[in-house]
């Protein structure tokens, strides 16, 4: 029995091979079970949840080189356009005078260099970056801001056609407008989709204007059913796909000064708690970790089918499990605010999918003072959709959310520029 307990605790064996002598060593080591953590990632992969930079890289489709935007936009001005730019925009339309046009050719000119790259952007189908995942949140997306950018400036070149009468420049400047809204929303973050989402939505804005405006101009409603046809529900799982693995990182990331600037904060960014909480909710920071992954995993299962009731219990979870860590549940409280609601985007996506139907309709019977909508419900107070036209301003409403009354206004009130 001495004998098998010392083979037993042996940790090298050595095997003598041929006449030659030759040595091979083997290494017995004990195998460490996987921590609780551990296992609930691996139930998360089979979820089909990536849990780390490298998975969640996996899973965007690169494009041929030739196919792929983002260089391009690389070119791009670092800086948006102008503040004025939808004054701009709403005197090509609603002024007259012919000033307005005079100074929207000159403002354009300072466009130029936007212009020099927009034709590369839009006629490719792909974007794609490969982007430092591995820094979480901390990953920067300028493209973003650039894109949108050249979108706005792409319309109001659009609204300067059409006032011309360049009805085809017009439908081309718009559809390249989408088509930057297209490439973000192949990005599956829920910053870039809500940056295409918003993108699509001022190229409906905008075409709806034309299509008022202009109302000889078969072209102008046309590409506006068109552009509501091609604008997809939001996805939401694509769009969270990222955030068990980026939350995760994020719990470490703001307990040390290099990682709190990577995704930037300052010391004065961070919370109070961050010395005691995890003590006072008995919740050691690798609880708090497995808690978040926990519920993210409930997230998930409760996005598709869609349940509102469940996602929001799922939700309450991961902000419990990352109350360990109070600095990175004030940052996302900051980016996204504390009151996100999945059923709100939702709503506000059919909402407007629905009254820009009405608007398309009253556009078929010459925008008439009174308009059958009874078959036109809004998701948000399950009404008809109300529609109104004085034969001045054009208001079509699809009920109140969060205090903010959900309607298309045309034409829309004077920016502002004081």
């Amino acid at each position: 029995m001495a004998i098998k307990r010392r083979k037993f605790q042996l940790a090298t064996c050595l095997l003598v091979i041929g006449a030659m002598g030759s040595i091979v060593s083997c290494t017995v080591t004990a195998q460490v079970p996987p921590t609780p953590l551990q296992k609930e990632l691996e139930l998360a992969r089979n979820d089909g949840i990536p849990t780390s930079a490298a998975e969640f890289r996996a899973t965007i489709k690169v494009p041929a080189e030739a196919d792929n935007a983002a260089p391009f936009y690389r070119q791009l001005p670092p800086t948006g356009p102008r503040p004025d730019i939808s004054n701009f925009q709403w005197r090509l339309i609603w002024d007259p005078s012919p000033e307005a046009v005079n100074d929207v050719q000159t403002a354009l000119k300072q466009y130029q260099k936007w212009f020099d790259f927009s034709d590369q952007i839009v006629m490719r189908p792909s974007f794609w970056v490969d982007r430092k995942w591995e820094e979480g949140m901390g990953a920067l997306q300028p493209e973003l801001a650039q894109g949108r950018g050249l979108a706005q400036v792409l319309l109001l070149r659009g609204s300067l056609k059409a006032r011309q009468g360049d009805a085809a420049g017009a439908v081309s400047d718009a559809r390249g407008a989408s088509q930057i809204a297209s490439h973000f929303g192949s990005e599956p973050t829920l910053i870039s989709n809500l940056v295409g989402d918003s993108i699509t939505q001022i190229v409906l804005y905008k075409v709806a204007e034309w299509t008022f405006r202009y109302r000889d101009v078969p072209q102008y409603p046309e590409l506006l059913s068109q552009t509501l046809k091609a604008w997809e529900q939001p996805d939401l799982r694509a769009e969270v796909s990222a955030d068990l693995y980026q939350g995760l990182l994020l719990m470490d990331q703001v307990q040390t000064k290099e990682g709190r600037a990577l995704v930037g904060l300052t010391e004065d960014d961070r919370a109070p708690g961050d010395a005691y909480m995890a003590e006072v909710m008995n919740q050691p920071v690798e609880a708090g970790k497995l808690r978040f992954a926990k519920g993210f995993r409930q997230y998930w299962k409760a996005l598709r089918p869609f349940n509102q009731e469940r996602a929001t219990e799922a939700r309450f979870e991961m902000t419990s499990g990352m109350l360990s860590v109070p600095t990175a549940v004030k940052l996302i409280e900051s980016l996204f605010g504390d009151n996100y609601v999945e059923s709100e985007r939702l709503k506000s996506y059919d909402a407007r999918r629905v009254f820009y139907a009405v608007f398309l309709k009253a556009a078929r019977e010459e925008f008439p003072a009174k308009l059958d909508t009874s078959r036109f419900i809004s998701p948000i107070d399950g009404k008809p959709v109300r529609y109104s036209y004085d034969g001045n301003e054009l208001i079509i409403q699809a009920g109140v959310m969060k205090e903010r009354e959900v309607r298309l206004v045309i034409p829309p009130i004077r920016p502002n520029m004081n």
